[in-house]
């Protein structure tokens, strides 16, 4: 709540917002295979339809998963993998580019995501 009320101070201000991190909930609601217990999946939750405004976007790479199971050691198609990285971006952004770089989680439980963004000025 404290992001969400911060972020909307910001663009009610005329800022332009976009806000990045481990958001620790699901951003995009795809399923890639695995095999992993659900014993393990206890903290896998989506972020809530209603955590910010309809026209505020959710910003994640749909085809690479951005996080994993760190219950064993990685085994592509075993472990749960999901994107819970990425960005979310105030209606006056526009997002050009997102990019998760797949490593195989080789250096961590996560992969960089990357995105290129632009400001859209509205003329009236």
């Amino acid at each position: 709540e404290a992001v969400r009320s911060f972020a909307m101070k910001q663009y009610q201000r005329g800022n332009f917002v976009v806000i990045g991190g481990d958001w620790n909930l699901r951003l995009a609601k795809t399923e890639f295979p695995h095999q992993t217990e659900d014993k393990y999946l206890f903290w896998v939750h989506d972020l809530p339809d209603d955590a910010f405004p309809s026209d505020w976007k959710i910003v994640a790479d749909p085809n690479v998963p951005s996080v994993r199971t760190v219950h064993q050691a990685y085994i592509p198609g075993d472990n749960y993998v999901t994107i819970i990285d990425g960005f979310i971006t105030s209606p006056n952004v526009e997002v050009v580019a997102v990019e998760t770089i797949n490593l195989n989680f080789a250096h961590s439980d996560h992969h960089p995501v990357k995105a290129h963004f632009r400001t859209i000025n509205k003329t009236n």
